[in-house]
């Protein structure tokens, strides 16, 4: 959606719900004349003075909420107003839009996003799909056909604490777009989100999933959703002033045997301050890849050489592509080999950045050595 500069007394030719508006003079009079506007709120506010916050001045970025005709002053307008990482659920390293079986324990899906269902209890699955609304992608969160377990199915996310302690103390607000499966059994067809928080430092995603928290404390919220149109859902929260640690999770509670399509589709999924839920932020994708790297990528490597000799020993340096949040676990997606044995001494890394590999030669000659690895430092 555009946005629109107003400079004092301009008149604006039409406004839709979530316009983003830029006042960039300062000025005594603090209302616009809005002329023509959307069917969707003209009987709201049709060729009516809209009476500016008093905070208003110059550089000051404003949003327009149709359902309640009021103006919200905008925070955080520099960038990364959204503590969510990948909210609109475009990365997927791991799985590239295969679902992932939801087992026992946290399973992570889409990048920085943890699946599981209570008591561990299997029959379900997380996966990229299609998305709606204006988002590319959505992630589907689904009981498997058939399956007739009630346990809940949950998303979470878990913060890195030096992204979100800032927020102590303050209120924010948890929006997502949700879409329903034909055969969504939940009752009511509610979702619930929920926010968590903690008071020591990086709290890890089996700790939420175990309810093992220190000082865990929150809020939830469930509303309706449906199939032919997607809801967007919001929770308010006031951060308490001793947070270390954060999470938000979203989940459904299905009920009796699962359909073909027991699922429901989420995107959109942003954290900010305040008490407003303001239009999602899209981030360009390299940016937002790079946020997911931190936590989890994968590598392509190769060594290609000659051996004077079998037994030859060759040592190799990789940089990763960015530095993780800590000691990554590594672990061999996939290796093949040419005139060479399987990786000698196995894995090893160096401040957070580098990963270190060794093959050696199984007789003189060209030998070729390709390896894909997973750096993995998620919480």
């Amino acid at each position: 959606m555009p946005n629109k500069k107003i400079s004092q007394f301009t008149t604006v030719g039409s406004i839709n719900s979530d316009d983003v508006f830029l006042i960039n003079q300062t000025g005594t009079t603090n209302t616009v004349t809005m002329n023509t506007v959307s069917a969707a709120i003209n009987t709201i506010i049709s060729n009516k003075f809209i009476q500016k916050p008093a905070i208003v001045s110059g550089g000051e970025v404003l949003t327009y909420n149709g359902s309640t005709a009021t103006w919200v002053a905008r925070s955080d307008e520099s960038g990364f107003r959204n503590r969510i990482i990948n909210g609109d659920m475009r990365i997927d390293q791991r799985n590239a839009g295969v679902a992932a079986t939801i087992g026992a324990g946290v399973n992570y899906t889409l990048d920085r996003w943890a699946a599981w269902r209570t008591s561990g209890v299997s029959g379900s699955t997380a996966q990229r799909v299609a998305g709606y609304s204006g988002f590319q992608y959505a992630l589907r969160m689904q009981r498997t056909s058939s399956n007739a377990s009630t346990a809940d199915l949950a998303l979470n996310q878990i913060f890195e604490s030096t992204n979100i302690l800032d927020l102590a103390g303050q209120t924010v607000t948890l929006s997502f777009y949700a879409k329903a499966g034909a055969n969504y059994s939940a009752a009511s067809s509610s979702i619930s989100c929920a926010f968590g928080s903690s008071t020591s430092i990086d709290q890890s995603s089996a700790g939420a999933y175990n309810g093992t928290w220190p000082g865990l404390a929150g809020t939830s919220t469930s509303v309706a959703i449906n199939s032919s149109s997607a809801t967007r859902v919001t929770l308010t929260y006031t951060v308490p002033a001793n947070m270390q640690s954060l999470t938000v999770q979203i989940s459904y509670t299905p009920t009796g045997t699962a359909g073909a399509a027991d699922y429901v589709d989420i995107t959109g999924v942003q954290l900010e301050k305040g008490t407003t839920a303001t239009p999602f932020e899209f981030r360009p994708i390299g940016t937002e890849l790079a946020l997911c790297q931190r936590y989890y990528e994968l590598m392509d490597i190769a060594l290609a050489t000659y051996a004077a000799a079998a037994g030859s020993f060759y040592a190799v340096r990789n940089s990763l592509k960015v530095s993780k949040r800590s000691t990554p676990v590594l672990t061999t997606v996939s290796q093949s080999f040419t005139n060479a044995g399987a990786i000698a001494g196995g894995l090893g890394n160096g401040a957070n950045s580098t990963v270190y590999w060794s093959v050696s030669a199984s007789t003189i000659g060209g030998m070729q050595a390709t390896l894909i690895l997973s750096a993995d430092s998620e919480l």
